[in-house]
């Protein structure tokens, strides 16, 4: 994984305008989750109630008064507007942009072009003072002519990546093979740098540490069915696994579904069916052409994916079952797009333990590196040794990256990369912004953790707004997280 900073020579431009399941109640935990459930967000608390955790992370990391605080969240809740404007007057030269919290919390765009995208601000005070334009040392084109150069001379080789890393504006060149003689040649291929002097850097570490899908039993909610409550899957053998419950999500046909990892449920050989507090839940949809009601008939394969790199196409879009009832009039009976909050010991206080309406989700193309989310998991010791000393729940932390390739390569891929930790369970969990009330991703992995959260401990997520872009190509059909209270 790489990170990097822009050169400490670059010019800088401020504009100054200021279950239990069935029969087997041995299973059974307690739940963390209210029993009643909100009509929206809006109504209940006030916005410092509401993201006190999300307040709390930056209070308590960069040492900030809550008011600053406050005013960094709600630049993450305008920065979509503010970055449309500038990339609508700079176009491709827009080669980053991220929020810097570390140094006063201002929307940091690095372009070829800072005058042009000052220009685009000026006009409004409020988005021009929260502003910062970094001077890049290359153009977009000339970044895209030293990537081709580059790939041109490593053709032919296996194994090999290239792509160009425009937040540091190098070239990069990752070997994942084995063999130490191919190594010297990706090496020697590459050089240091291409055309327009780009840096080039290459990595013939080899293969990338393996890394751990999140998944598979769960804690017990009454209806509303939410994001971030556990969901028992029902494997092959007739044992049980579990991942946490993303969204609700309505398609295009009318129905309604559960989106979680495609992880979850794509390793067997017939149709999965999931359970929350010892009732029907969840199944796989059944392939066209066979009985629905049949477990044993194979599962209809474009509605999951199961790809933890790249684009992180790791998703399953699971309807709720009809075995003898509608099972979708129960779990969706009142609010039915919630996602759970419930507090946790570790690392740091929780205050809310609220649901949260989501109301929107969130563009992968406008997120950006230091923005404030929350993540909710279901892992526990009780169900996996290796959890033992984890405190399933809510959790929040900050985007690191919005480039990752694997669970452990940062750049050329587009998973979501932040830094709260998670444990086997919590895969499928909802990433989401407390304030906004925006959807941005589902839990896919991460690095192999056990026990208690350590420092410096991240997880990856796919994206939403991108797995169900790849559901539609899949299916034919259109799917939206719903968001309003009885959608």
């Amino acid at each position: 994984m790489r990170t990097g900073r822009i050169a400490k020579t670059a010019t800088v431009f401020t504009i100054a305008s200021a279950a239990v399941l069935f029969g087997t109640p041995a299973m059974a935990e307690p739940s963390p989750d209210p029993t009643s459930t909100p009509t929206s967000n809006t109504p209940l608390v006030n916005d410092v109630d509401r993201a006190r955790e999300s307040l709390d992370y930056l209070m308590n990391k960069y040492g900030v008064t809550q008011d600053e605080a406050m005013r960094r969240l709600r630049l993450q809740e305008r920065s979509p507007e503010i970055i449309k404007k500038v990339r609508d007057q700079v176009g491709d030269e827009l080669l980053d942009f991220h929020i810097d919290q570390a140094n006063g919390g201002k929307l940091v765009f690095l372009t070829s072009k800072p005058d042009a995208g000052a220009k685009a601000l000026a006009s409004v005070s409020t988005d021009a003072a929260e502003a910062r334009f970094v001077q890049s040392k290359h153009t977009a084109k000339q970044l895209e002519a030293a990537r081709l150069a580059t790939e041109k001379k490593l053709a032919g080789k296996a194994d090999v990546t290239v792509f160009a890393d425009k937040r540091t504006e190098t070239i990069n060149v990752k070997y994942s093979g084995t063999n130490a003689q191919v190594a010297v040649e990706v090496r020697t291929l590459a050089g240091n740098v291409a055309g327009e002097a780009v840096q080039v850097n290459v990595d013939t570490s080899g293969p990338a540490p393996a890394g751990e899908q999140k998944a598979c039993y769960l804690l017990s909610c009454d209806p509303p069915a939410r994001g971030g409550i556990r969901m028992h899957v029902r494997r092959d053998g007739g044992d049980f696994g579990s991942c946490t419950v993303g969204y609700n999500v309505r398609g295009s046909n009318g129905w309604a579904y559960v989106l979680t990892a495609g992880h979850c449920v794509a390793d067997t050989t017939r149709r999965q069916y999931t359970y929350h507090n010892g009732l029907p839940f969840t199944w796989e949809k059944a392939a066209d052409g066979q009985d629905e009601h049949n477990a044993n008939a194979p599962a209809d394969t474009r509605y999951y994916s199961n790809a933890p790199s790249g684009n992180f196409y790791d998703w399953a879009l699971l309807p709720y079952q009809t075995d003898g009832i509608n099972w979708s009039g129960y779990w969706l009976r009142g609010q039915h797009n919630l996602v759970a909050s419930s507090c946790t010991t570790s690392p740091s206080p929780c205050y809310s333990g609220n649901p949260y309406a989501i109301l929107a989700t969130q563009s992968w193309w406008d997120m950006s590196a230091g923005t404030i989310v929350c993540a909710t998991g279901t892992g526990t010791g009780t169900v996996y040794s290796e959890n033992v000393g984890y405190q399933y729940g809510t959790r929040c932390g900050e985007i690191a990256s919005v480039f990752m390739l694997n669970y452990v390569g940062d750049g050329g891929g587009r998973g979501i990369k932040v830094n709260i930790c998670s444990r086997k369970g919590d895969s499928g969990g909802p990433l989401f912004s407390q304030l906004q009330g925006k959807a941005y991703g589902i839990l896919s992995g991460g690095p192999a953790g056990n026990g208690s959260c350590v420092a410096n401990e991240y997880s990856v997520y796919a994206s939403v707004e991108q797995v169900l872009s790849n559901a539609q190509t899949k299916t034919g059909l259109t799917f939206n997280v719903i968001n309003t209270s009885n959608g």
